[in-house]
């Protein structure tokens, strides 16, 4: 398909909903348009469930939940329903690719390889569900007795995600909570939508057991009215910290658990002595990449003084040097912000730094071009209590300062309210070691940018509670239950589970 026949594209997504693992039509007539952030040409429309659909699928959750349909089934037949839809999947890698260029902006040189990564999220949730299934038995001194220690589905689960990553972060979410025992309703934004519809056909395809998985598009007010929803035992979310603390709030009034993957303002520190070619092989993507729309960017660059003036001059090359345009086109190396609202906000944040004092490096400036493109920008001399420094901007802007020595350098990344992510460079390992255990982030990286999948995903502060991915990222799922045996009963479980 070339580049006329893609903008020609008119997608109508959603004219069903998967509500309780059935296909359902939809009960309001609200559509959202799906817009060419390359172009703003208009591309399709995607219907958005109303409150009607969200009441009904959260119905068929309470039915399945009561019904322990899903709770009750074996761990392997589960295993097998989330392989089924991962099989799905991997025969629309293509279509998701399309989907990524059109619907979101990302670059075609990266998000194939991004969508086929994401598929092994279905395979994690099994491996780390897996010891989950296990029991325990402890036998108490003091009275005699054993505890039985079992681990219960949480419930039902809500999970909520943003546009950016909406395919990858579906199946993290989804497939965990079903490998848990847990109905689960996915709410995704109106924007990338078309993505989730993915996920959507593969459940349907899988053959869920009525009630266990639904798949919606809808804005805030689907978000708030499943998260207010008391049948709900958990809610998993991936997107803003304003919108976290809503939720939080939310679900304090019912004692849901939450599990909240927020904003980040991650700083990157460079040592005196560290390898600039390292640095420059990593922080470019690291700080600009998908045109800084990733909770994990490196937006802020503290640089040691001494290579201050080397740091910003490559950096400024390399930056200079991207290639900006259609992210269809493989040579496109910096895209598009995914919507006009967007755009108008790094604008404002950036506009408000200037005329407060900060020096314009590079960049600074909506693109005067079809779609919603936005300069690739580095700023300097500001304080580092500054609105550009401390606000996360989702864009493709970066602040870089000097520091002094290694507490200085501390001191500045720590004065955040966010702690998602980082990044540390040297040639030193044990500085290196020492410098990342100071910073007050979920995740870091030493000499590099990237995170790994093996790993726990999370932040502290205002970057959220609880993690994603890993054994850790299964806890939320569960609820402890304790037994108490007498002696014969304990010795009677033991035999039957030959223990």
């Amino acid at each position: 398909m070339d580049a006329s026949e893609i903008h020609m594209t008119n997608y109508r997504g959603f004219e069903k909903f998967l509500i309780g693992s059935q296909w359902a039509e939809p009960h309001g007539n609200v559509w959202h348009t799906v817009l060419d952030p390359s172009s703003g040409d208009e591309i399709g429309t995607v219907r958005l469930a109303d409150e009607a659909d969200i009441d009904a699928a959260l119905k068929a959750a309470r039915a399945a939940l009561d019904s322990r349909v899903w709770t009750d089934t074996p761990f392997e037949e589960r295993a097998e329903k989330i392989r089924a839809a991962r099989a799905y999947c991997e025969g629309q890698i293509d279509r998701l690719v399309e989907l990524s260029g059109n619907e979101l902006g990302l670059l075609a040189a990266q998000n194939r390889g991004r969508h086929l990564a994401a598929l092994t999220y279905f395979d994690d949730a099994i491996k780390c569900a897996r010891p989950f299934e296990q029991t325990e038995l402890r036998p108490d001194p003091l009275t005699g007795k054993t505890a039985l220690v079992t681990r219960e589905p949480v419930g039902i689960v809500v999970a909520i995600i943003p546009f950016n990553g909406p395919f990858a972060m579906g199946v993290n979410k989804t497939a965990r909570a079903l490998m848990a025992g847990c109905p689960v309703i996915l709410k995704s934004s109106p924007e990338g939508s078309l993505h989730a519809e993915v996920l959507a056909e593969a459940y349907a395809a899988a053959g869920f057991p009525a009630g266990v998985v639904s798949v919606l598009p809808g804005g805030a007010d689907a978000g708030i009215r499943l998260v207010n929803s008391p049948d709900i035992g958990m809610v998993t979310f991936t997107g803003s910290t304003t919108a976290g603390r809503a939720i939080a709030k939310s679900c304090a009034e019912n004692f849901t658990r939450s599990s909240l993957e927020l904003g980040g303002k991650s700083a990157c520190i460079i040592c005196d002595d560290a390898d600039l070619d390292v640095v420059m092989g990593s922080l470019p993507i690291g700080a600009f990449g998908n045109s800084g729309q990733v909770c994990l960017t490196l937006s802020r660059t503290y640089v040691h003084r001494s290579l201050f003036d080397t740091v910003l001059e490559r950096l400024t090359k390399a930056v200079e040097a991207f290639v900006i345009g259609d992210p269809r086109e493989e040579t496109t190396t910096l895209g598009p912000i995914v919507s006009r609202r967007q755009l108008d906000h790094i604008k404002g944040l950036v506009q408000r730094a200037i005329a407060g004092g900060a020096r314009v490096v590079t960049g600074g400036s909506i693109i005067d071009r079809p779609g919603n493109f936005f300069e690739p920008t580095i700023l300097t001399d500001v304080p580092n209590s500054a609105e550009i420094v401390q606000q996360e901007i989702f864009g493709p802007v970066n602040v870089i300062l000097p520091f002094d020595d290694d507490d200085e350098a501390i001191r500045l990344a720590n004065e955040s309210n966010f702690g998602l992510h980082g990044a540390v460079f040297t040639r030193d390992f044990e500085r290196g070691m020492g410098l990342v255990e100071r910073v007050k982030t979920g995740t870091i990286a030493l000499n590099g940018y990237s995170i790994t999948a093996t790993g726990p995903l999370g932040g502290v502060k205002w970057s959220g509670w609880g993690r994603e991915n890993g054994p850790e990222g299964m806890e939320h799922f569960y609820e402890l239950k304790s037994l108490s045996l007498d002696a014969a009963a304990a010795e009677q479980y033991k035999a039957l589970n030959k223990q």
